[in-house]
């Protein structure tokens, strides 16, 4: 089972996103995501033998509800290669946090993030047709969004002939 821990977005921010991904089509050939979430935890490939521990687990953390914006948007590694382009959230201590917690719960099993930076993937870049044009796009273009954080999810994921799907397999919160 291949499973990792993250926050659903809501749907209102879901089609804001879609939005935005219309945005960069021009620049290359992408892969779009449709199915947005921030993953505060990957955990990889796991036994289903472990799943209970790491559920019993993730229900010990307690946090209070609290809001996130869409920031910035960026890419992955860098500018020089561009494979992911992103739209970041503020604030981020907060959601640093919750992660924190996470990972906490998860050290003695999985290793630590080496370091987090809270985002939601819009897509994978396959090709760039003009980098610059594409770079100033994403410094320019600028996108609202307000949701609240009351729940984090254990998700799975299947890669499919149809694509990635994927299962909640637990919610917690509040």
């Amino acid at each position: 089972m291949r499973i990792f821990v993250a926050i659903e977005i809501p749907e209102k921010i879901k089609k804001d996103l879609i939005i935005a991904q219309k945005e960069f089509e021009p620049f290359g050939t992408i892969k779009f995501v449709r199915d947005f979430h921030l993953t505060l935890k990957f955990i990889g490939e796991i036994s289903p033998l472990r799943i209970e521990k790491i559920k019993d687990r993730l229900r010990t953390i307690n946090f209070s509800e609290f809001e996130l914006y869409l920031s910035r948007f960026g890419v992955f590694p860098d500018y020089k290669r561009i494979n992911i382009i992103w739209v970041g959230v503020e604030p981020k201590r907060k959601i640093k946090k919750l992660q924190e917690a996470i990972e906490s719960k998860l050290i003695d099993i999985f290793p630590a993030e080496k370091e987090f930076k809270g985002h939601i993937t819009l897509g994978r870049v396959v090709s760039v047709k003009n980098r610059d044009k594409l770079l100033d796009r994403l410094h320019d273009l600028k996108i609202d969004g307000v949701f609240k954080i009351k729940n984090f999810y254990l998700i799975q994921s299947d890669l499919t002939s149809r694509g990635l799907i994927y299962t909640i397999l637990e919610k917690y919160g509040l």
